[in-house]
């Protein structure tokens, strides 16, 4: 049995197509022919409309098939498969170190850059003793076909590292085998997809919802919320909550300025960003743009600094976007209560972030110029309650004389 899903703009899976090896022997059942034969047939369905990417389990057979069929297409290899084995393949050394499964995990899905992943790897096989084992060995060889940090410059339509959408394996396993007829299969098979196709109009009708909260007051989140489906403005808001613990500092001008961000000023989590403010475009060394079509928090803690306000068009792509699935999508934002107004709270905050952006880059060049910054900051804040604790009692002596 051969099952072909794709990823909708929820990010929810969807049967693309069945096909059954039932009249092949065992042994035939994973050449190159036959996963040839079923990809064309696809393909033919399609109206020969190659995918962008196709991810696959291991195997000489299907690897040859998608090389010879999508010739233009990335593979790669189901990580979750691969980490799965890992139980089965590593369980002597499970049972004497219980945590390396989940260390492993951690680092095959935490990692955004290459270099950090192959530190990482090589720190736990020295940490277990497992530079010698030769299955993690083979896995090392061919990271470059399952390890997200190497795959960062293809889209795969994955909003998330950590969150796996299981949609067809658990019915797989559940319904097809030997004590299941193939009358009594196909027309479980067929209830299923009914049921998938009723789940998907329903999460499109929930992308349409007002109700998702939201974490800041910034236009960037309002506009977001607006375009985006909810499991894509999730993974938005995750990324732009975390842009707010980022530091940027412009280290280049030019067409490109070049950035540098730090989270809370640690080195090793630093990212370059380019951004051509005439192109509206921005590129980040993380390339979680390229993998999954949502910007990054470190090029958004760009934004942040350079004053943009709005999502530019180039940053907004369309399959995640409520409207996917019909004509343009509307790029402007649409939030009510005038709060695009200039003199709004939301324009006014993002103002005073700015400001407090840019006081902070400058206080830390220099003990001295911290030392200035700080002084600066405590007056303000002082100026700024003191005039809230004037209003108070103005507006109680007003009243009182009434």
């Amino acid at each position: 049995m051969l099952l072909l899903v794709q990823t909708g703009h929820g990010r929810s899976n969807s049967i693309a197509s069945l096909e059954s090896f039932r009249n092949m022997r065992t042994s035939c059942r994973r050449t190159e022919s036959s996963y040839g034969w079923i990809f064309e047939t696809w393909l033919t369905a399609m109206d020969s409309r190659l995918p962008f990417s196709l991810t696959t389990d291991e195997g000489k057979g299907i690897a040859a098939a998608v090389a010879k069929v999508f010739p233009q297409c990335f593979h790669r290899l189901c990580r979750w498969r691969i980490l799965s084995r890992c139980k089965k393949r590593l369980t002597d050394a499970r049972t004497r170190f219980p945590g390396l499964h989940e260390e492993l995990k951690r680092c095959v899905n935490g990692c955004d850059t290459a270099v950090i992943f192959d530190m990482l790897w090589g720190s736990i096989l020295d940490k277990y003793g497992l530079r010698d084992d030769n299955w993690l060995q083979s896995l090392y060889e061919i990271r470059h076909k399952w390890v997200p940090a190497y795959l960062t410059s293809f889209f795969f339509a994955e909003l998330s590292l950590t969150h796996r959408v299981e949609t067809v394996s658990k019915f797989y396993r559940n319904n097809f085998s030997s004590r299941v007829s193939l009358n009594t299969f196909i027309s479980r098979f067929d209830q299923y997809i009914d049921g998938l196709y009723a789940s998907e109009a329903q999460k499109d009708i929930t992308s349409f919802s007002p109700e998702q909260f939201l974490k800041t007051d910034m236009v960037l989140e309002k506009q977001a919320r607006s375009i985006y489906t909810r499991a894509a403005f999730e993974t938005f808001q995750l990324e732009l909550v975390e842009a707010m613990q980022h530091y940027a500092v412009k280290v280049q001008d030019g067409s490109y300025m070049k950035y540098y961000v730090e989270r809370n000023g640690d080195p090793p989590t630093r990212h370059t960003v380019f951004y051509n403010v005439a192109e509206k475009k921005a590129w980040c060394e993380c390339c979680r743009f390229a993998f999954s079509a949502i910007l990054c928090r470190h090029v958004l803690s760009v934004f942040l600094l350079a004053g943009v306000i709005m999502l530019p068009e180039p940053c907004i792509t369309k399959r995640w976007t409520k409207k996917a699935k019909s004509g343009p999508e509307l790029i402007g934002l649409n939030v009510g209560n005038g709060s695009s107004s200039p003199d709004s709270v939301a324009s006014r905050y993002n103002d005073l972030v700015r400001d407090a952006i840019k006081c902070a880059e400058k206080g830390t060049v220099s003990a001295g110029a911290f030392r200035v910054a700080k002084e600066v900051l405590r007056k303000a804040f002082m100026d700024i309650r003191g005039h809230g604790e004037k209003l108070c009692k103005d507006a109680l002596r007003s009243a009182s004389s009434r």
